[in-house]
This record gives structure tokens, sequence and C-alpha cells, in this order.
């Protein structure tokens, strides 16, 4: 339980300081650039991915007992960010996280990272360009619609795996996070709305 906490004060961190950077420029601009968004994330986790890689093929070439060689969906979804959807795909069990991990097991929560920082920076740009004070309503109700997917499937007998890595269900931290910026306008008195 405590790691699903600490992934969530992590994503609802990060979902606080990318929420800072749109609005911040946003409200200094009046749009959002996208392509200088996305160009400073690729050029923060890219690099470390590429690392990782050229780092799990060497330990790979060295044939160390008890070392299990990323599997091909294990790579490509380290290269796409999208690791967390194939682990979910191949019906991956949570528990096989401890029983038998891989190199690349961690790489789940670095793709719902990238996932988000793909999807909110354009609703930030569409919904606050014209609606900025929307903005914040917005964010609250897919706070409670993201939350609401979660608890559905929950009750509805989906996986531990199905829950704990997918961007859907992991969506609610973030959007915590992004709340608590829009709550406040930048004299720290709570927002209009």
């Amino acid at each position: 339980r405590s790691g699903w906490i600490g992934v969530d004060v992590f994503f609802a961190l990060s979902g606080y300081l990318i929420t800072g950077l749109l609005v911040t420029e946003l409200d200094a601009t009046g749009t959002v650039s996208l392509r200088r968004f996305w160009s400073r994330r690729f050029r923060r986790l890219v690099p470390g991915v590429v690392l990782l890689l050229g780092f799990v093929a060497v330990l790979g070439s060295l044939g160390l007992p008890g070392w299990r060689a990323p599997k091909l969906t294990d790579l490509v979804g380290t290269m796409t960010y999208s690791a967390n959807w194939l682990r979910i795909a191949a019906q991956h069990s949570y528990w096989d996280l401890f029983r038998t991990p891989g190199p690349l097991e961690h790489v789940w929560s670095l793709a719902i990272e990238e996932q988000f920082y793909v999807v909110w920076p354009i609703v930030v740009l569409l919904v606050g360009r014209r609606w900025r004070d929307w903005l914040g309503p917005v964010t609250a109700f897919a706070l409670v619609l993201t939350s609401g997917v979660q608890v559905w499937l929950g009750f509805t007998g989906a996986s531990v795996e199905r829950l704990y890595v997918g961007t859907d269900t992991r969506a609610p931290a973030f959007l915590l996070g992004a709340l608590m910026v829009l709550q406040f306008d930048r004299r720290g008195r709570p927002a209009a709305w």
C-alpha cells in the first residue's frame, strides 16, 4: 500500500509542477507552445532511457546468474512509453514484479507520466486559451470522472495490475496536483471559481 501511495504522491507532484509551468506560460503569453513543452520533456527523459537501455544491454551480455533479460515487449514499451498498457495487455500479475523482477519493470511509471505530458498540455491549451476561468472546474470535473472510473473498475473486478498501472486509474493523482495549482491565484488567494 505504501508503494501505491508513494507513486500517487510522485504523480501529484508532477501534475502540480507541470500544470504550474503550463499555466505560467499561458498567463504570460496567452498560449502554450506544445512544441517547446514536448521538446523540453524529450530532452529531459529520452537520454536517461537510452542510457538505461544501453546499461541493460551491457548487463545482459555478461550472462549474470539470476539475470532475466528483457523481452521484446519490455524494450518496445520502454522506447515508446507504453510499458504500462503492454503490461496490462499481457495480463502480467502485479505480484510478478516482486517474484521475477526484470530490468525494465519500473518504466511503467515513466510511461504514465509521459502519457500525461502528451494529453494534459493540450487540455490546458484548448481550455485555457479561450476559457481560462474554466480550467479549474474542468480539472475538478476530470478528477471526479477519473476517480469514478478507478472506483468502478475496482468494483467490477479489474485486476490489481489494471488498477495499479492504468493511465486512467492513475490520472486522479496528476489531476489533484494540477487542481492545487489552479486553486490559488498568483498572490496565494483562493481562485475566483
